[in-house]
């Protein structure tokens, strides 16, 4: 089991959980480089925050993020509007790897594989002066160790205030209704609160964002800031740094700092647009994600 413990390190916010691991797993090339924030960040999130579908650019994007010890995942994202109805869609899949098979007296079996799969929908409304936006996404979880099998229902509602220059959002991710269980086992929901402030740093061309998070399953919360930089001819620097709130150690400030830290570079070509973002994390080690997105 050795590789689903390097997803608890990475994304940070499944931490003692014992299953549906990919709900919190970041497969978005943005939230490589945003160190998992940027819930408020315009064209630079899928819609964790449901109310950034509001008013957002039509576009498909397709993102690839490498994990160490052979995790991979893989998203789709779309977005559009319909009636002046704001509409996305998501599909998020992490591939744990392959697992040398062992029955009870240790001896090698057939080997098998772990994975989630996380279909959703979403939808934004805002009211009529444009100051509050809410949204919200549903779908299903399902998720496969070996031949067991199991599944959830998930319901992610979401508020945005604008207020000018300043935005702040709160939403309710993973809450929901567990389906199948594996086997005997009893599995839980890995419910977070998520709350985000997110401003435009004038006369710069940059915005900055914190985010706090709150994961109710095991009473941890985090912290990130994050911001993007951008440039007239179309290219955009993000970065973001991570903190759990319950974890801060004693090593030097500066391994601190570059621990736990993400860095992207976005450019666009006419209609298509890629980034590149990867993170270092606490544990040792890298993530690399890339993302291409065509608007539409």
């Amino acid at each position: 089991m050795k590789k689903i413990l390097y997803i608890v390190f990475i994304s940070g916010y499944a931490i003692s959980q014992p299953a549906f691991q990919g709900l919190n797993a970041w497969t978005e090339s943005s939230t490589i480089g945003l160190a998992g924030g940027g819930y408020l960040l315009w064209g630079q999130n899928d819609f964790r925050n449901a109310g950034m579908l509001y008013n957002s650019k039509r576009k498909m994007k397709f993102t690839i993020v490498k994990y160490p010890a052979g995790i991979n995942g893989q998203s789709i994202v779309g977005n559009g509007t319909i009636n002046s109805h704001n509409l996305g869609f998501k599909i998020n899949r992490i591939n744990y790897g392959i697992f040398d098979g062992r029955d009870i007296e240790n001896q090698k079996t057939d080997n098998y594989s772990a994975s989630d799969l996380h279909l959703q929908m979403g939808y934004a409304k805002a009211s009529n002066s444009g100051r509050f936006i809410i949204g919200i996404n549903g779908g299903i979880l399902l998720s496969q160790l070996e031949e067991s099998n199991a599944s959830a229902l998930t319901l992610s509602p979401a508020i945005i205030y604008n207020s000018g220059r300043t935005d702040f959002g709160f939403s309710l991710q993973n809450y929901g209704k567990v389906i199948n269980n594996y086997g005997e086992s009893k599995e839980s929901m890995p419910i977070m609160l998520v709350t985000s402030i997110s401003r435009q740093i004038t006369p710069l061309p940059l915005i900055l964002e914190f985010d706090h998070q709150y994961s109710k399953h095991n009473n941890i919360s985090f912290a990130t800031i994050s911001g993007i930089l951008m440039f007239k001819n179309g290219l955009i620097i993000k970065g973001g740094k991570s903190y759990r709130m319950k974890q801060m150690t004693n090593i030097s400030f500066i391994r601190n700092f570059i621990s736990d830290f993400g860095i992207g570079l976005e450019f666009d070509i006419d209609d298509i647009i890629i980034d590149i973002n990867t993170y270092n994390y606490s544990a040792g080690g890298f993530i690399i994600a890339m993302g291409i997105s065509v608007l539409y």
